[in-house]
């Protein structure tokens, strides 16, 4: 006797403060970089922009390869992150054609936001200018020490070092519980399993 049984529930989750992040102190010569970021996901450039605001002011988000070369022709910036997955000009068609611009500065730092599938660290990335790749879900000390390191710094920031007057009143009381997480999408399931496991 099998009984087909159909449940659903809601819940609430309350959106992180990101007035809480602290901004990240670097020494003088990265604390004031100018970073240019391109994604079209609206979501994953909210997250990005909360996170490198904790780097730097200096931070412009745009949504296409495209709008990311004409900015490059007006103005300058220290490091780059590029979504490899644009929907209307690649990930290395884009650097190809920053680094061709009369004005790109060759100093100029370049990062891929990769969901896995879609770039690594070949010779044509190389060639294009990509010093780094970060895989999606992208994470506060992932992009911290990803670029800590490409300015020749120690990974400079852990997970671990968020204080528990953070968290929010009653936490202490779900700390430890069983929780089922059911998610299709591979990136969000490894967000998810990442920050409930903390």
């Amino acid at each position: 006797m099998g009984l087909d049984l159909e449940f659903s529930f809601t819940l609430e989750f309350m959106k992180q403060d990101c007035s809480k992040l602290n901004r990240i102190s670097f020494n003088d010569d990265i604390g004031d970089i100018r970073i240019l970021a391109v994604e079209d996901n609206g979501n994953i450039s909210n997250v990005l922009s909360s996170y490198l605001h904790c780097i730097t002011p200096n931070v412009k988000l745009l949504s296409s390869g495209y709008e990311a070369i004409e900015e490059i022709q007006r103005n300058t910036y220290d490091l780059l992150l590029i979504d490899c997955s644009l929907q209307q000009k690649n990930d290395i068609e884009t650097m190809k054609k920053i680094k061709s611009l009369n004005n790109f500065d060759s100093s100029t730092k370049a990062i891929l936001l990769s969901d896995y599938s879609c770039c690594n660290m070949d010779k044509e990335a190389k060639d294009a200018g990509v010093s780094s790749i970060i895989n999606k879900p992208v994470f506060l000390d992932t992009l911290v020490n990803t670029i800590s390191n490409l300015y020749g710094l120690n990974d400079c920031y852990t997970r671990s070092t968020q204080s528990q007057q953070d968290y929010p009143l009653g936490f202490d009381s779900i700390r430890g519980a069983k929780l089922l997480l059911a998610e299709d999408d591979e990136i969000k399931s490894a967000a998810g399993k990442r920050d409930i496991g903390e």
